[in-house]
């Protein structure tokens, strides 16, 4: 290279620009007259301006700039030089890097055919050599706000790709982005469904930006672990996806066990200690799928098997499928049946009694007569219904419906029925107004009308039940009760905010293991003494079956109300059911026989007949055949519960079928 082309390599004397304002052009030109030119004519305008004699230089100096992430930001290259001419510069794979770098080419005698092949190879703009120089600026001004708009628009790209394939919380690739990835599976691959157990309540309880804080946390910790090894996605809400590059199982698992060991932990924000645990649901590909979204389907419904306490690692099971469609069967039947066929449900009630085992009350329970499966149990719809409010409001409604109309009926004093309500029932929209509406609408006693709520129910959000509860009782002015007590005893902690006067329902689970388990029994006499010094009511659930000597009334102080197991189709025999057992015998050993139970049997084949016998109750032989008979009589022996015959029944039958059989 000549020493003028050196002293014009040398960093310009403008001050005018900072470094990273400054433009820097590279004039490739063996005309070492014409680069001398191009130099004082860029100087003027504050650009930095490098030459280079021919292609080869042209080369070296493109290199030399990346290596030190100096950018060139215009070329101005000669068509005819020695070493390497402007055309073969195009070529050069240097280039590639510089894609973003207007090139224009400067010529005197460039054909047609040479000006298609440049535009091809590259260049952005070509000017006649030896022209106006102002051109030359012009060109280069023009170029340069070019690529000043493609870099901007390059940004707004980036950015719309970033809002389309990376979730905005966490940073993470998102929905479309995992189904972008893997649209195809070349290889065996787990799929992990990770799933924040409870994330709803922290949003519900501490906000929105509290929640995405601990998202953020939660997916440091995820990529953490995992690396660059595998693939992590958020689905959305509290929901990832993980895909692990293994085909061995129990890698998988052991993976997947520190996986949620990792995740599982208590989280310090906004200063804030949340404790956060994490339930994973793994399908693994060819074997529960050959499709991405298959795989992700059944790794979702692993995760949705997880019991509702959460924490744990199942893997994908068919009979999970078969389940899935025997809810949404079930479903769907309930939606059709309350929208088109309402009187497949019916409202049976379960008496409460006093010490003189007189009946003072009952609770409504709702049971399903299918058109077509017959009688369904409660613990098979109910569920269901409780994960849709579209399905759980209607069917509370249609019981409290039900219940109102027949105590605005039957014009009882004392007599009250309570109905029992669910975390979504309660937690529903207008819940208190639909409450209140129908209370106006039957002219109801409000002492009569009773409103039950399963502890479990009201652990679930503690916060929103008691503010509902607190309507219910000021508003509504309705008693209530507490179903299941003792199954959770953090609730014990909460009795103390229930309104006075709120019947305490003890779960019967303590009484029929009170009579072998003393420490049992010590639990059931603290829950009884801190009900009673707030004035509430203690009723107790099972006592038909407890096998102990005593009373449950004579065994413990204070408890005054016992609610039977067994079912009537109408309130009102539920008084008779009562006087018969007084009557005839305080202490049977068995007493029941539900209607549901006729109901799935029916008495007109001989397996219904041998099922029934071992199930009828025994009725004492002190009493003579004539006087039950007479007595059973009375109630309307063809709907008393306990009772139900297919034709009416002579004492002679009715002896040798139930008394002497």
């Amino acid at each position: 290279m000549s020493t003028r082309i050196e002293n014009i390599n040398q960093p310009s004397n403008s001050d005018e620009l900072t470094d990273s304002d400054q433009k820097t052009i590279l004039v490739i030109d063996d005309d070492i007259d014409s680069c001398e030119i191009l130099y004082e004519l860029f100087d003027r305008k504050n650009y930095k301006v490098l030459c280079g004699i021919n292609g080869q230089e042209g080369v070296r100096i493109l290199s030399e700039h990346k290596e030190s992430n100096k950018p060139v930001d215009v070329i101005i290259l000669d068509k005819s030089m020695p070493v390497m001419d402007g055309l073969e510069f195009l070529k050069q794979s240097i280039l590639k890097d510089y894609s973003l770098t207007p090139i224009i080419m400067l010529s005197a005698n460039l054909t047609q055919k040479e000006t298609v092949e440049a535009y091809r190879n590259g260049i952005w703009d070509s000017i006649i050599k030896q022209g106006d120089l102002n051109i030359v600026l012009e060109r280069v001004a023009i170029q340069l706000d070019k690529v000043n708009f493609l870099k901007k628009e390059a940004i707004k790209q980036q950015e719309l790709v970033r809002l389309i394939y990376v979730d905005q919380v966490t940073n993470l690739p998102n929905l479309k982005a995992f189904f972008n990835k893997y649209k195809i599976i070349n290889n065996e691959i787990a799929l992990l469904i990770v799933n924040l157990d409870k994330f709803g309540d922290i949003n519900n309880i501490y906000g929105r930006p509290v929640g995405d804080d601990m998202l953020k946390k939660v997916s440091l910790r995820l990529t953490n672990f995992l690396g660059e090894d595998h693939f992590i996605a958020r689905l959305g809400g509290a929901e990832f996806v993980i895909i692990i590059n293994s085909p061995i199982k129990d890698e998988v698992i052991r993976t997947a066990g520190v996986l949620k060991n990792t995740i599982n932990d208590t989280y310090q924000v906004e200063g804030l200690n949340i404790h956060v645990t994490a339930s994973i649901g793994i399908s693994f590909y060819p074997e529960h799928g050959k499709e991405i979204t298959t795989l992700l389907k059944n790794a979702n419904i692993a995760a949705s098997h997880i019991s509702a306490k959460g924490n744990r690692i199942i893997e994908f099971d068919e009979e999970m499928l078969v389940k899935i469609r025997q809810e949404n069967e079930i479903k769907n039947d309930l939606r059709h049946a309350l929208i088109k066929d309402p009187q497949q449900f019916r409202v049976y009630y379960q008496p409460v009694v006093d010490r003189n085992k007189m009946a003072v009350g009952a609770e409504a329970l709702i049971r399903w007569h299918h058109p077509k499966n017959g009688l369904i149990p409660p613990f098979k719809f109910i569920p269901i219904a409780e994960k849709s409010e579209d399905l759980m409001v209607p069917l509370t409604e249609l019981v409290m419906e039900t219940v109102c109309k027949k105590l605005s009926d039957w014009k009882s004093d004392s007599f009250y029925v309570s109905v029992n309500i669910s975390t979504v029932d309660l937690l529903s929209d207008n819940f208190i107004d639909k409450l209140e509406a129908l209370i106006k609408q039957y002219h109801l006693n409000r002492d009569l009308f009773k409103i039950e709520i399963t502890e479990s129910h009201i652990m679930e959000d503690p916060e929103k039940a008691f503010n509902v509860i607190k309507e219910i009782k000021n508003k509504c002015r309705l008693d209530l009760l507490i179903d299941d007590f003792g199954t959770g005893h953090s609730a014990l902690s909460y009795l103390k905010r229930f309104p006075k006067e709120t019947i305490v329902k003890i779960d019967q689970s303590f009484i029929q293991s009170m009579a072998l388990n003393d420490e049992e029994k010590l639990t059931l006499y603290g829950i009884i003494n801190l009900a009673l010094t707030r004035n509430m009511p203690i009723v107790v659930e099972g006592v038909d079956n407890v096998p102990i000597p005593k009373n449950i009334f004579t065994e413990i102080e204070g408890i005054n109300l016992d609610q039977s197991e067994t079912i009537f189709d109408d309130i009102e025999y539920i008084e008779k059911w009562g006087r018969l057992s007084n009557k005839f015998n305080p202490n049977l050993e068995s007493y029941k026989l539900s209607h549901d139970c006729f109901e799935m049997l029916g008495l007109n084949d001989d397996i219904a007949k041998q099922k029934l016998e071992n199930k009828v109750f025994k009725i004492l032989k002190r009493f003579s055949v004539e006087t039950i008979f007479k007595e059973l009589k009375s109630f309307d022996i063809h709907k008393f519960q306990g009772f139900f015959f297919d034709k009416p029944l002579t004492e002679e039958d009715f002896e040798k079928k139930y008394i002497n059989p």
